[in-house]
């Protein structure tokens, strides 16, 4: 399927469980960390095919809280990987793609904290694709974080669905109609727990790396065929 083909009916919102930077890093006999750097590449890929073939908000999985148990030096060079991602501010405007962040902020190094600052102030014009990263990120903590949100503030007397979803950390996202897992594992590890209730779940054997914008399309093209009812 050539690059420049018109894809029609597709999703509002695509949310990215990007798995599998490590496994083949393995694979391919290579460090850790070029697994990252390779993942990166394919993600500004998919980002852009996102942004061209008119797909309004893109998710993805980029650090879950269960993550930061990783090897130290792991963690300190994905975090330095990710920095410097976001640092390209320029390129994102070029894009005319919105950069938002998705999790919780405690525990995040100043520099990092300054980064997603300007970053998401610099971008907040931009009108074309809104790229959200899910980062320092777990469905669990997002719910337990807008519980205890809600509970602090004493005006309020009963929780509706509409309320309790301004409290969550993605709160501004629309329900993502398609949710895709590479790297073979088939669970959604938390991603978008309430925002993802009733999304169509993708998932693919290839890793993270590996993924191309093919693949992407030919699952847009899988959901396009899929009968969502939402259990009516």
């Amino acid at each position: 399927m050539e690059n420049n083909q018109v894809v029609t009916g597709v999703p509002e919102h695509i949310g990215i469980i990007m798995d599998g930077n490590r496994r083949w890093a393995r694979q391919n006999c290579l460090p850790v960390n070029q697994g990252h750097s390779e993942g990166v590449k394919v993600l500004k890929k998919i980002i852009r095919k996102c942004s061209t073939i008119g797909i309004k908000y893109l998710t993805v999985f980029t650090l879950s809280t269960d993550n930061r148990n990783r090897d130290k030096k792991e963690m300190q060079n994905l975090m330095t990987l990710i920095n410097l991602n976001l640092m390209a501010i320029a390129e994102f405007k070029k894009e005319n793609i919105q950069v938002k962040i998705v999790g919780d902020r405690e525990n995040l190094s100043d520099s990092l904290l300054h980064t997603i600052d300007k970053v998401e102030k610099e971008t907040a014009d931009c009108t074309g694709l809104i790229l959200s990263f899910a980062f320092n990120y777990g469905g669990q903590d997002e719910i337990t974080s807008a519980f205890n949100s809600i509970l602090s503030d004493n005006s309020i007397d009963e929780v509706s669905v509409e309320l309790f979803e301004k409290h969550l950390f993605s709160g501004y996202l629309p329900e993502p109609e398609l949710v895709i897992r590479t790297g073979g594992e088939k669970r959604t590890s938390g991603f978008l727990l309430w925002k993802a209730a009733y999304s169509e779940l993708f998932f693919c054997n290839k890793f993270w790396p590996d993924f191309s914008e093919n693949d992407l399309i030919e699952m847009i093209d899988e959901y396009n065929h899929r009968e969502r009812n939402r259990g009516q």
